[in-house]
């Protein structure tokens, strides 16, 4: 929340542009506030196959039910930007 209503970013698990040449496509993109938006594009957050947050101790993702997180995606962010093979 801010003082003008909520506010959120969308954050590409696989970048867009070189070197990770990520889809802008929604099962690419999770809604974050900024914090969290910046702390999965630097690697200090990361997501495991049944969507946990690694690095937050016990906090599952959210997801809407009408959106679909690609697990390809998810795995690349894990593996190549929080480098993590869990």
């Amino acid at each position: 929340r801010t003082p003008s209503g909520t506010y959120a970013e969308a954050a590409h698990l696989r970048p867009l542009g070189r070197p990770h040449s990520g889809p802008d496509v929604s099962e690419n993109i999770l809604c974050l506030c900024p914090n969290h938006h910046v702390q999965i594009d630097k690697g200090s957050l990361g997501l495991t196959d049944d969507l946990r947050v690694l690095g937050l101790s016990g906090q599952r993702l959210r997801v809407n039910e009408e959106h679909t997180v690609g697990l390809d995606n998810v795995r690349y962010h894990r593996v190549r930007i929080f480098h993590s093979e869990e």
